[in-house]
Formats: structure tokens, C-alpha cells, sequence
């Protein structure tokens, strides 16, 4: 007796647990140990509505529970896929974030070679440039001495102060007659010159003329090479300009590559982010499963007990605990009373039956049960 009670009690925690309009629920959990309590061939027809009663709320709250079960399931599934299209996103952006780091630092090694080249024009072109400018210091002095040489050549046709040129003729290294004798000879005017003096003045503007001559030569050679200088010079800075701009260049590419890699980092972590807000739909799709598999394991559970306990008679000793208070509940709804028909099956036959279906039809419309007009039936009076 103790497995039917536990077995009692399964089914109407279950039917508890069911949300049914009105009492419905208290009255199948108060009548199910009286319904169950007598034979099948002994039972009154209350006892068959209300074991009716229970295997279509059971019947009804199984197909329910497996038709929510197979919507979660369809749920936790379509759920999973759309999980498995993040992921398969995630994998994606990973793979732009993998390639969008190896431009990087290609463009960072592009850069890198631009300085590097941009660091040697600079040197090449200082050093043309330096070239450049000794070779226009060069060119100056040339041109400078070439002034003074042809200013004193033109000199000594006149009667001139002679110390500058007698420093210069000393510093260029003239005949020493022609240094002694040239200031006595510069010092007259160009009539008094006469005899000797007209020979140290020959000698002197050969000297000159030559001289003149020479430094004509050195600049004539060296125009060609500062043209050659200045053109080096000026091809170093073209080739640095080059240079620099091919490095600005590299800087803007390395720039752009930088944004294209913070872009696919924030993408992959959107992405990540997104997986993880879709592995919690799914988690909890599968817990929203795992709850209607398990109430449609105890529906199923519930209505195979009870079509397994209405083969037998149930003791209404078998009352679980919980629900003993409400037993005499029960028991007043359920009450005999006296029949006037001597022939009744049993001495416990409850009172206005057809009274207490039409409730029972009322509080839980079932298509199984198809309404009856009620028929008032007349109690003979107790005397």
C-alpha cells in the first residue's frame, strides 16, 4: 500500500502543479483517493467523471508539455545555428585581424627601408652640397684674384702707390730685380719712364699678364667643376625629395593599415561579444529544455501511474500527509446520504452527482466530455 500512496501522491503534486481554472485542481487532488478507492466494476459514475477528469488533465498537460518540449528543443536548435554563424564570424574576423597585422607590419618594414634610404640621400646630398659650396669658395678666390691681378696689371701704366703690389708680387713669388726695382719705377709718371725702367716695367706686366693667364686657366677648370658639383648637389636633392616623399608615402600607407588593424580588432571582439550573448540564449535554451522534457517525463510518469492505479482498489488510508487536512473536505462533498432505492451498489453514494459533473464540466471544458442537461434529481424526504 505504501508504493500506491507514493504513487498517489506523484500524481497530485503533478495536477497541483498544473495551472487549472478555478478549484479544479483541489477538487481532482481531494477526489482522486475516493475515485480510486473501489473496484473498476464497483465504482459509481462520479468516481469514473473524476478519474476521467484526471486522465484528460493528465492527457491534456502531457500533450502540452511534449508539444512545449519539442518547441524549446526546435528553439535550442535554431538557437545553436545561429550560434554556429557567430562563431563561424568570429573565426572570419580573426582571420582579417591576422591579416590586417601582417600589413602592418609589412608597411612598418616599408617605412622602415624608406628612412633608412631617406637617412642616406640626406647624407649624399650633404655631402654634394658641401662639395658645392667649396667649390663656389673656390670659384670666389679664383674670381677675386683674377680682379686683383688685372687691376695691377692696368696699374703700372700709371704712376701708382706700389705697396700692395709689391706684397702681391713677394706673395706670387716674382723675379727679385723685378720686386727691388718695380716701386723706383712705379713711383714715376709714365713719361719719366725711360731706359731701364721701361725693361723692370716690360718684365713686370709679363709677369702680370701671365699671371692673369694662369688664373684665367685655374677658373676656366674650375667653372667645369662646379658645374659638375652644382649639378651633383642639386640630383642628391632631387633624389632626397624622392626619397622623403616615397617616406611620407610609407607613413600614410602604415597609418591607413593601423586604422584597417583597430578596425578588425574591434570587429573580432564585437564578434566575440556577440558569441557570448548567443552561447547564453543557448544555455538557456537548453535549461528552458531540460525543464519541459523533465514536466513531460512527470506528466507521462503521472498518467501511466494512474492508469496503472485505476486497475486496483486504493485504501483511503493511502491519503498523503500534505493533503489530510483536506481529506474531510472531501469527504463533506462526497458524503453519503440516504437513497430511496434499496438496490444501490454501495452505502457511499455521493449526493447529486449529476449537480457535482456539471461543476466539474464547468470548471475544466473538455472536448471528451460532451455537456448533458442537468436533470434535478428529487431526494425523498428523511423521516
Amino acid at each position: 500500500m505504501t508504493g500506491n500512496k507514493a504513487k498517489l501522491v506523484t500524481i497530485q503534486k503533478l495536477v497541483h502543479s498544473l495551472s487549472l481554472p478555478g478549484n479544479v485542481s483541489e477538487l481532482l487532488c481531494a477526489g482522486l483517493p475516493h475515485a480510486l478507492e473501489e473496484r473498476p466494476e464497483d465504482r459509481h459514475p462520479m468516481q469514473e467523471v473524476v478519474l476521467k477528469m484526471a486522465n484528460e488533465v493528465l492527457s491534456g498537460a502531457q500533450d502540452e508539455a511534449q508539444a512545449d518540449e519539442a518547441a524549446r528543443r526546435s528553439e535550442a536548435e535554431a538557437a545553436q545555428v545561429v550560434l554556429e554563424g557567430y562563431k563561424a564570424a568570429v573565426e572570419s574576423a580573426g582571420e582579417e585581424l591576422a591579416a590586417a597585422q601582417s600589413v602592418v607590419s609589412e608597411k612598418k618594414e616599408a617605412l622602415g627601408e624608406r628612412k633608412k634610404l631617406v637617412a642616406q640621400e640626406e647624407q649624399i646630398h650633404k655631402k654634394a652640397e658641401a662639395t658645392d659650396k667649396s667649390k663656389g669658395k673656390i670659384m670666389a678666390g679664383l674670381e677675386k684674384e683674377r680682379n686683383q691681378v688685372a687691376a695691377h696689371l692696368s696699374s703700372v701704366d700709371e704712376k701708382v702707390h706700389s705697396d700692395k703690389l709689391i706684397q702681391f708680387l713677394e706673395k706670387a713669388n716674382a723675379d727679385a730685380v723685378v720686386i727691388a726695382s718695380a716701386p723706383s719705377v712705379l713711383a714715376k709718371e709714365p713719361s719719366e719712364r725711360a731706359g731701364f725702367d721701361l725693361q723692370v716695367l716690360s718684365c713686370l706686366q709679363d709677369f702680370l699678364r701671365e699671371k692673369l693667364a694662369a688664373v684665367d686657366a685655374e677658373i676656366q677648370a674650375e667653372t667645369a667643376d662646379q658645374a659638375d658639383a652644382h649639378a651633383e648637389a642639386r640630383g642628391a636633392f632631387a633624389i632626397l625629395d624622392l626619397a622623403r616623399d616615397d617616406m611620407r608615402e610609407a607613413t600614410a600607407n602604415l597609418r591607413k593599415a593601423q586604422a584597417a588593424l583597430e578596425a578588425a580588432r574591434e570587429g573580432l571582439e564585437k564578434a566575440n561579444d556577440t558569441v557570448e550573448q548567443q552561447e547564453g540564449v543557448v544555455a538557456t535554451k537548453r535549461v528552458e529544455v531540460s525543464i519541459a522534457e523533465d514536466k513531460a517525463r512527470r506528466c507521462r510518469e503521472a498518467l501511466d501511474l494512474l492508469k496503472e492505479m485505476e486497475t486496483g482498489p486504493e485504501a483511503k488510508e493511502n491519503l498523503p500527509p500534505a493533503l489530510a487536512e483536506k481529506a474531510p473536505q472531501a469527504d463533506a462533498v462526497m458524503a453519503p446520504v440516504v437513497d430511496a432505492a434499496p438496490a444501490a451498489r454501495s452505502s457511499r453514494i455521493l449526493p447529486s452527482p449529476a449537480v457535482l459533473l456539471q461543476s466539474a464540466r464547468n470548471l475544466l471544458p473538455s472536448p471528451g466530455i460532451m455537456p448533458q442537461p442537468v436533470i434535478a434529481q428529487q431526494s425523498p424526504a428523511i423521516s
